[in-house]
């Protein structure tokens, strides 16, 4: 079997797997560390949607893959630092990785003086690990509001990591959490785009689409490790 076969397999058993849910998920394929020539491969077998953890790798692949196929969307999923905002502020469709005020407000006055509205996820920090970034639980509300009133960027919803288990059913608390969240600022508040909820990796999505995600993050469940 040869590489791309290996990645088409992959997608059609992620795709099987997730038609049991009966709604609509989209599923990112993170292509950290992988070569363009794996990209394709996945694009060519119907994925559409692309992340990326680092400015630095996502830059070149954009420019490369945007003149190539014009339906990719771009996913900015790493931790951002605000000296790179901008420069990606435009360049991708999704920034799902905003965990304060602050990188909020940065984002909002880069896009302001492109005269464009970005759209983000807030990071929902869901655990107690002090290597995930996030905002944290008790201060979600209260960054929710004060985000939403900034004039440039559109919250489309939530991201968030469980912590890594080797049992995948250990992340079922930490999802269910981050739902709750979820449904409570839909309740909470007028935004009719508030509609993603991003959770689940390759080895724990199943868990995530049983909780409620409608968007999950594969990488190596896609290319495997560090590409095919």
């Amino acid at each position: 079997m040869d590489n791309f076969d290996i990645v088409k397999n992959n997608i059609e058993k992620i795709r099987s797997n997730i038609l049991s849910f009966g709604f609509d998920i989209k599923i990112i394929a993170v292509t950290k560390t992988v070569s363009l020539e794996n990209i394709e491969k996945a694009i060519k077998c119907g994925i559409i949607d692309l992340g990326e953890n680092k400015v630095q790798e996502m830059l070149p692949k954009i420019e490369i893959l945007k003149n190539k196929y014009k339906n990719l969307k771009f996913h900015f999923i790493g931790h951002l630092q605000t000296n790179k905002v901008n420069k990606i502020v435009g360049k991708v469709d999704l920034i799902q990785s905003v965990d304060s005020f602050k990188l909020a407000e940065k984002i909002s006055n880069y896009a302001e003086k492109m005269n464009i509205i970005q759209d983000i996820l807030l990071e929902l920090k869901t655990s107690e690990e002090e290597t995930k970034f996030g905002i944290k639980v008790k201060n979600i509300f209260k960054e929710y509001e004060a985000i939403s009133k900034l004039k440039n960027i559109r919250i489309k919803g939530i991201m968030t990591m469980a912590p890594y288990f080797d049992n995948p059913e250990e992340t079922r608390p930490y999802f269910k959490k981050a739902k709750d969240i979820f449904d409570e600022i839909k309740k909470r508040y007028e935004n009719p785009v508030f509609e993603i909820l991003s959770m689940g990796m390759t080895n724990d999505y199943l868990i995530a689409l049983q909780e409620g995600s409608n968007m999950i993050r594969i990488g190596t469940g896609i290319f495997g490790k560090r590409g095919v």
